[in-house]
């Protein structure tokens, strides 16, 4: 993956970071997506393509450092805490589509290759995704957006204990 894919452009209500658990052999870098593993689990993993969703773990934030776990050894993570308020940037998946009708909409991360990027060419769902889409920069080619309440770890429907 590459460092700092997301960026936070407004700390809203204030710039907060937890540090969660990592599994050994895991390689989350500064600026990836985290979410638990499991439910009732405190370890941290990174997201997949196609997510946040109502059915995936809960979000944790954005990781502010790369994770201390090494190949045989667990380590820790510090992420900014996605509160209500925070605005993130991140690159469209086609830069080209963006433009007015994409705003609002709800969508999810893709990962191809090494970078994230916002799929904004997938189509709302409110019902499922847990991205919306607040502003965009056509020339740079960026979204901006913040994570629904429903797919994050204080706001989720998960059952969670970390």
């Amino acid at each position: 993956m590459a460092v700092n894919d997301i960026t936070i452009v407004d700390v809203g209500s204030g710039l907060m970071t937890q540090e969660w658990a990592v599994a050994a052999g895991v390689a989350i870098l500064a600026g990836e997506p985290v979410q638990l593993n499991a439910e009732s689990d405190n370890v941290v993993i990174e997201l997949v393509t196609a997510e946040p969703v109502n059915t995936a773990g809960a979000i944790c934030g954005i990781a502010a450092s790369e994770d201390t776990a090494t190949a045989a050894a667990a380590g820790v993570i510090q992420c900014y805490k996605p509160l209500p308020g925070m605005v993130y940037r991140c690159a469209a998946e086609t830069a080209g589509n963006i433009g007015a009708g994409i705003l609002y909409d709800t969508v999810a991360f893709d990962l191809t290759g090494t970078t994230w990027t916002i799929n904004e060419d997938e189509g709302s769902d409110e019902d499922v995704h847990g991205l919306r889409i607040l502003g965009f920069d056509a020339n740079a080619g960026t979204v901006d957006f913040e994570f629904r309440a429903f797919v994050t770890h204080w706001g989720s429907v998960h059952t969670l204990t970390a």
